[in-house]
């Protein structure tokens, strides 16, 4: 016996989802006549697929199919610029380029304090370079996630000396999924106030075309605030020396995948971590084929309740000291 039903949830508070479930009995329950109108109960689990979401701050978030006709101009950018842009250019003077394919009002306060414009290479016109340009610096805001994510042909960020992101309290998935970026200089950034690394220089890892980043200044980074750095680094695969030995970790909570998939890994000293409110390290050191010994003898575990896949395909390993490891929390 079954039944079709159309169900009405509300989804984080506010957004409502419809569902066509269909509703049904191993057996047939019997046509008498206590049972006919009889009223049952059934819970239902509804699980879903996680979409990064489009932050109105992202500079590929707002799409328009023609730029002229967008009654929101804040940061839109057409999809052919967002999949054939190779550059991206801060600059902190009003010059307009002297051929543009396209100019935006980048200016929170739409007063054209901030401008971009859309410059097609030379070498190659189907392809295109974004200039911002402001007098002084750009002040990033505090959600500053996806920020450069999308825009996957980009291979250099120029002028990131003129982004001020003292305010920045998110920088989840800012250069996520950008395979083709050969070098980024973050090591003006100020990231006194940021909670949130997590998947910051991520990629896919599933993909099969690894990303071409083959180093990270990180010396200068405040993380005293950051309460995940979940899959960091997670698919920087290129990657051979990362030196995060000054990372203060002692607030955060998940380092699930951190370092997940840096398969050309060869050398990282984390033996300076403050681990002790850490409650998730799975998949934390997954895929590391290349580090021979990891020396995590300061790890305090006392906290963590999740170390799934921990140590998940790491081949190459042939010394291991997890002798202070506290397991007396973990449950998976």
């Amino acid at each position: 016996m079954y039944k079709r039903q159309l169900y009405t949830f509300t989804l984080n508070g506010n957004e409502t989802k419809e569902f066509n479930l269909l509703e049904y009995m191993t057996q047939d329950t019997p046509a008498k006549e206590e049972t006919m109108n009889a009223t049952f109960q059934s819970k239902i689990t509804i699980s879903t697929q996680y979409a990064p979401p489009k932050i109105y701050n992202t500079l590929a978030a707002r799409e328009c199919t023609n730029a002229s006709n967008c009654t929101d101009t804040s940061r839109v950018f057409q999809t052919d610029y967002i999949e054939n842009t190779t550059k991206i250019v801060f600059q902190n003077e009003m010059v307009a380029p002297t051929e543009y394919i396209a100019s935006f009002d980048e200016s929170e306060s739409k007063d054209g304090s901030v401008k971009a414009y859309v410059v097609a290479n030379e070498e190659d016109p189907s392809t295109y370079t974004i200039y911002f340009q402001t007098t002084g610096n750009f002040n990033m805001p505090p959600d500053s996630s996806y920020y450069f994510s999308y825009f996957q042909k980009v291979t250099s960020i120029e002028g990131l000396e003129y982004v001020d992101t003292k305010n920045v309290t998110s920088m989840a998935y800012m250069f996520y999924d950008m395979r083709n970026l050969i070098s980024v200089d973050v090591s003006n950034f100020d990231t006194s106030s940021v909670t949130n690394m997590a998947f910051m220089f991520g990629n896919d890892g599933s993909v099969s075309s690894a990303p071409v980043l083959q180093e990270l200044d990180l010396s200068n980074f405040n993380t005293y605030n950051v309460t995940s750095m979940r899959y960091m680094f997670s698919g920087q695969r290129n990657i051979t020396k990362l030196n995060v030995s000054s990372f203060d970790t002692s607030n955060v909570t998940n380092m699930a995948g951190m370092f997940q998939y840096m398969n050309d890994l060869t050398s990282f000293d984390i033996s300076n971590f403050d681990t002790s409110n850490v409650t998730n390290m799975s998949d934390m050191f997954d895929q590391l084929h290349n580090v021979h010994s990891l020396d995590l003898k300061n790890f305090d575990t006392s906290n963590v309740t999740d170390m799934s896949y921990m140590f998940g395909n790491t081949s190459g390993i042939t010394e291991l000291n997890i002798s202070s490891f506290n397991t007396s929390n973990v449950t998976n």
